[in-house]
Parts: C-alpha cells; sequence; structure tokens
C-alpha cells in the first residue's frame, strides 16, 4: 500500500469496518477481462480467519465463473465523505476500504446453507428471524470465501481548517435519501447505524 500512513492494522477496527459495509464486490476473471459481482454477504471469524458468506442463484454466469476459480478477489468500502475547498485540486474524498483475496468453496450440506444464510440475515437484519424452508435452502447456491490476505484503508482525517459541504449520500442535504433522517429505521439509518442495506435484488440472485 503506497499511502501507509492510511493502512489500519487493528484487527478489531478492520473487522468494525466489514460490518459498517453493505456490499462486497467479486472480482472474478473472464476471457475479455474483469467481472465484478456486488454481493450481500455475511461473516464470521474463524480461528483468527476472516470468511465471508453469499448466496446466489444455482445457476447463471456468476456460478460458472465460481466452479472455475478457486480463489477470487474481493473489495468493500463504506465511509463516504466529500471535503470541498476552495482550490478544486485540494479538495478530497474520505472514505473506509477492504481489499484482499481469498478461497471459494461451495457450501453443499442443509446444515452449511442454513448456518450460512443465517450469518447474511444477521449482517442485515439481527433480529429477524432466522428460518428458512427445506425448499428455499435446496433450491439456493451457498458460497463461502475464506480470505487468505486482506488490507484495509481509512481516509479520514478532517482539520479545522477544513470543511464538509454539498450533498453528500445518506446526508442531512438529502433527507429523503437512502438512511437519511428521513428514514431513521432503514438500514444504516440513525436508529440502526451498525445494520447494512440489503439489495432485495440480490437477495433472489
Amino acid at each position: 500500500m503506497r499511502r501507509s500512513d492510511r493502512k489500519i492494522t487493528d484487527p478489531d477496527k478492520m473487522l468494525a469496518i466489514a460490518e459498517a459495509c453493505d456490499c462486497c464486490r467479486l472480482g472474478l476473471t473472464e476471457e475479455t477481462g474483469a467481472y465484478i459481482v456486488p454481493m450481500n454477504f455475511g461473516y464470521e471469524m474463524q480461528d483468527q480467519t476472516l470468511v465471508f458468506y453469499f448466496h446466489s442463484a444455482p445457476a447463471g454466469k456468476k456460478r460458472e465463473l465460481l466452479q472455475t476459480q478457486r480463489s477470487i478477489s474481493f473489495e468493500m468500502d463504506t465511509g463516504y465523505g466529500f471535503l470541498e475547498r476552495d482550490a478544486v485540486c485540494a479538495c478530497s474524498f474520505f472514505d473506509q476500504s477492504i481489499m484482499g483475496h481469498g478461497a471459494v468453496r461451495m457450501l453443499e450440506t442443509s446444515t452449511e446453507k442454513r448456518r450460512a444464510l443465517g450469518m447474511i440475515l444477521a449482517h442485515y437484519a439481527p433480529e429477524h428471524a432466522r428460518k428458512f424452508s427445506e425448499d428455499a435452502v435446496r433450491a439456493v447456491c451457498v458460497f463461502q470465501l475464506t480470505v487468505t490476505d486482506w488490507s484495509c484503508k481509512e481516509h479520514e482525517k478532517l482539520l479545522p481548517s477544513r470543511r464538509m459541504t454539498g450533498a453528500v449520500p445518506n446526508s442531512p442535504n438529502r433527507p429523503n435519501a437512502p438512511n437519511g433522517p428521513n428514514r431513521p429505521n432503514a438500514p444504516n439509518g440513525p436508529n440502526r447505524p451498525n445494520a447494512g442495506c440489503l439489495s432485495g435484488a440480490e437477495m433472489v440472485q
């Protein structure tokens, strides 16, 4: 990482940033180049190893690529904010991001799939009942990504001489935006600061 001053190495803070993320983007490869897929996710630590869980349709391009690529990359980000200054080149953007690689394994048994689906649901709706019908479990593809290496970067230092302006997503300047003050119970809203934003499309993908 070139900007070592922005590197986060504290495991607890790295996990806190992962918890704050809504989406994990998987980096697959195909003949024409990179194939990036945004996914809902769940996660846990297993003996100091970070493990992500994902679900997908049982057939399709993503599933086909996953079957041929047991090691893939991933990226996730959160904590956005635009820093406006009088000089255009002095403007900046605050964010927190995680990147890494991992080994993919398809989950086959009903027990494994139910546990993984529960992890995903817990990330977005921790108080929701985790009940999955056997038909639904049988019909969905569930897989895990065991992380082999990952790094975390943060750019959020705001000095007194700087000022944040503009309509930043989810800010008071956009009260009706997702997670804005007019949606206090939305994922990541004021009443759920640590929850994630669930994409209905990905839940059935």
